[in-house]
């Protein structure tokens, strides 16, 4: 059997998404019977006999049969699933995207304001697949920094890929006192909004942010290192961390231990114009001040309890 999908294109009937399509509706209501399950999806399955047969033929098929039944709470979620679909179509179409992971209208939404890449004309011209990949390639490409092998970056890049398309890799953000290092200085992540166009300090090469986004009060964590460095995050914000067995690793604030060391930025400077730190007020140098000014040029930081 044949299916004739809503762009025209054919493609080979695939049972399972019968199935996974009555499974959504059944979770939606709390429903995990397996065997009963199967009891529909081979009720539907046994009604579909053409050889070729429309993507909407099918669903009208799945949504009669739980109504036959009886499942009037599935049949509901199911056609409350396709309203929404069909209002994600519509909304896609509008934008101009092509919706190749069936997102939700608010996700749609969001990539195409903030991250899908337009033309000069300002038409977006990438999926929300193809942004997933580009994104992947990009953190993988980072590790590479730290010699590891081009099989493993390629892993990990898969990865983040598989993280994004399950719905894993959350939104996240830092707080707004977060120091980010730019040409201006370093300044505040909520200073940025104020100071742009300037340049910020990445993995790779300075980068110019083009937009700055505050989305609002969030649930944070607060982590601490030995060494008194602190930031805070939303749980799902990624790091890179240094794990028990010394690998190189990217993971969430909510899962990272005091038996895993937090990876630092080096060399993340750019702007030889801008003192690191400004002094408001005028100082006297005094032997103490003398002293510290002679630690922190001579050995570039002190450390309680080291000579």
């Amino acid at each position: 059997m044949k299916v004739v999908k809503r762009d025209g294109k054919e493609a080979i009937f695939n049972p399972l998404k019968v199935r996974e399509a009555i499974a959504k509706a059944a979770d939606s209501v709390g429903i995990s019977n397996r065997k009963k399950l199967k009891e529909l999806t081979d009720k539907v399955l046994a009604k579909l006999d053409k050889e070729t047969i429309q993507v909407e033929e099918i669903q009208n098929k799945i949504e009669e049969t739980l109504v036959t039944l009886g499942e009037y709470k599935m049949a509901k979620a199911f056609i409350l699933y396709r309203q929404k679909r069909t209002e994600a179509r519509r909304l896609a179409a509008s934008l101009g995207v092509k919706d190749d992971l069936k997102l939700q209208t608010s996700s749609l939404i969001v990539l195409a304001k903030r991250y899908l890449l337009k033309d000069e004309k300002g038409k977006v011209k990438e999926s929300p697949l193809k942004l997933y990949r580009r994104v992947s390639r990009a953190i993988a490409r980072v590790d590479e920094q730290y010699r590891v092998t081009p099989k493993a970056c390629k892993l990990l890049g898969k990865e983040f890929f598989d993280l994004m398309v399950n719905g894993y890799f959350l939104p996240n953000c830092v707080s707004e006192d977060t120091l980010i290092s730019t040409d201006n200085g370093i300044i505040p992540i909520s200073d940025i909004k104020n100071n742009l166009p300037l340049l910020v300090a990445t993995d790779e090469i300075p980068q110019k942010p083009l937009k700055f986004y505050d989305n609002g009060p969030k649930k944070a964590l607060r982590i601490l290192t030995d060494n008194g460095y602190e930031i805070q995050a939303t749980p799902e914000h990624y790091f890179r961390i240094i794990d028990e067995k010394g690998d190189y690793r990217w993971e969430q604030l909510r899962n990272i231990t005091n038996h895993d060391f937090l990876v630092l930025q080096k060399e993340f400077i750019i702007s030889n114009r801008i003192p690191i730190l400004k002094c408001t007020n005028k100082l006297e140098l005094s032997t103490q001040l003398s002293e510290l000014i002679g630690y922190m040029y001579g050995d570039g930081c002190i450390e309680s309890g080291v000579p």
